[in-house]
């Protein structure tokens, strides 16, 4: 994930300083990663062009790109402010009428077909990206339950799966560390783990990221303070 000279210098422009040092850096997100992954600071005005409703800040937007052919397929928005939902903090916003996709970051496609490569499934786009950005394959959920859709009034899981040759890989599941507290996310992932076995998984883990003196912990926050090989 990289780019040089003049593509590099002009991409820089689509981030502001606030974005790329006070949210993405303190992920440990570097620069070079963030244009990579065509990461832009939008306005308020130019989030409700894509969302279909105003947001009320304005944010970062993340492309979300096909793993194979590279073409954006939607976006997601991170507001400076999260916008209240139904009384809830929603700290991150998807257009109106799109329904859960996975978040592939660039440059992984072939990857997805090797199996002898572990994959790391995450929770949100920063983390992938951090995981990524340390060398590891990864691809991320909207949500711990983002890898389901209803269809048919029922819930099933949703068609970006197909895009991922699991069958005789090693998978590892990394929710943030507040996972061991919350019934809801480890039932999310339990089940999320039942569905790589029964797509041919040879073998599925899970990480309990530790959490010092109580904090939530992500991926990418550990990641940032503990190194690749603490993680590993």
């Amino acid at each position: 994930m990289s780019l040089s000279g003049e593509t590099a210098e002009r991409a820089k422009t689509l981030l502001s300083k606030h974005h790329l040092t006070t949210i993405l850096l303190e992920r440990g997100i570097t620069e070079q990663t963030a244009i990579a992954a065509s990461l832009r600071s939008v306005s308020s005005g130019e989030a409700k062009g894509i969302l279909g409703f105003d947001p009320r800040s304005g944010g970062i937007l993340i492309p979300y790109l096909h793993p194979q052919t590279g073409e954006i397929r939607t976006f997601r928005f991170r507001p400076d402010v999260p916008l209240l939902v139904n009384g809830n903090s929603a700290k991150y916003l998807t257009p109106r009428g799109v329904s859960n996709l996975i978040y592939f970051p660039p440059g992984i496609s072939e990857s997805l077909n090797d199996c002898a490569e572990p994959l790391i499934v995450t929770e949100g786009e920063f983390k992938t990206l951090a995981a990524v950005q340390h060398g590891l394959l990864c691809v991320g959920l909207t949500g711990v339950w983002g890898w389901k859709t209803r269809a048919d009034g029922q819930s099933q899981p949703i068609a970006d799966l197909d895009l991922i040759n699991v069958r005789s890989r090693g998978v590892t599941i990394v929710f943030d560390s507040d996972v061991s507290l919350n019934s809801q996310v480890k039932r999310a992932r339990h089940a999320l783990g039942k569905e790589f076995h029964g797509r041919g998984a040879s073998s599925v883990y899970t990480v309990d990221l530790p959490a010092p003196g109580g904090s939530k912990v992500g991926l990418d926050d550990y990641l940032k303070s503990e190194g690749l090989d603490a993680y590993l």
